[in-house]
């Protein structure tokens, strides 16, 4: 039995037929290939957003600023009190009411005496001796002290050395004249400074609560010139704040008026 083969034309119209059907497949998977959904603008906002929060630092914790107003500066009772020409110490004749010993004798505010001995013990371990030469001195004590220096030097002179009765730092219990062993010549005086006592001072003792009342750089401030050895004790939180922001008086500080001339 013969069997028809397919014509010709059938054979060219089934190899047209496959290849277009190849194109059309290769046509498909180049353009109608779904794409990945575009994150729209509010989903990239969301997104950065969600990561700030995510890497979100803590919060630094807020410091209180220094409060200025927590201790009297006029109460002599005060650690923080301001004694200068121009503010004497009320009542005239105050006498503190917790006055104690030193281990060689000298009279202080029983306030001083922990961080004095921190101080002195500090600057022992050092090599640096600091014996105290004065401490408290009353209303008494201190016009007679001025009186004689007027009667060696004039009152001029005196003014810029020694405060006038009701004047006095010392008369608060609060401030100490430290000696120089290492050279005692400049002992009370200028050259204090220069000397290993000195320095040692300068660089310490605000570490401990005090700090050196008058000063070169103060002079007009404080109304005294330079004394090296006169420190007095403010309390280590003040002195502290006072050291941070780069402050030497506490005229400066306190914001009180100071001065060479006396005001009352």
């Amino acid at each position: 039995m013969n069997i028809a083969k397919p014509s010709r034309k059938l054979h060219y119209i089934f190899i047209i037929l496959t290849v277009l059907t190849i194109v059309g497949i290769v046509l498909g998977l180049l353009f109608f290939t779904p794409k990945a959904a575009t994150p729209s603008a509010t989903t990239a906002v969301s997104t950065i957003k969600t990561t700030g929060q995510t890497k979100q630092e803590p919060e630094k914790p807020v410091v209180p600023s220094f409060d200025k107003k927590r201790l009297s500066t006029t109460d002599p009772s005060s650690l923080w009190v301001v004694v200068n020409k121009s503010h004497k110490i009320t009542p005239a004749e105050y006498t503190p009411g917790d006055l104690s010993y030193t281990t060689n004798g000298v009279l202080v505010s029983g306030q001083i005496l922990p961080d004095l001995n921190a101080l002195i013990a500090a600057a022992g371990a050092k090599g640096v001796t600091l014996p105290i030469i004065s401490g408290y001195r009353s209303y008494a004590n201190q016009t007679t002290l001025y009186n004689n220096y007027v009667a060696q030097y004039g009152q001029a002179v005196t003014d810029t050395i020694s405060a006038r009765p009701g004047h006095s730092e010392h008369q608060l219990g609060l401030a100490v004249d430290l000696g120089t062993p290492s050279n005692p010549g400049c002992s009370l005086k200028a050259c204090f400074a220069t000397t290993a006592e000195g320095v040692w001072l300068a660089t310490h003792a605000q570490e401990y609560g005090f700090i050196v009342r008058y000063t070169a750089e103060n002079t007009d401030i404080t109304g005294y010139d330079p004394e090296g050895w006169h420190i007095r004790y403010i309390g280590r939180e003040l002195a502290a704040e006072m050291k941070s922001q780069n402050i030497t008086s506490l005229e400066t500080f306190f914001d009180i008026s100071g001065g060479k001339v006396y005001a009352n």
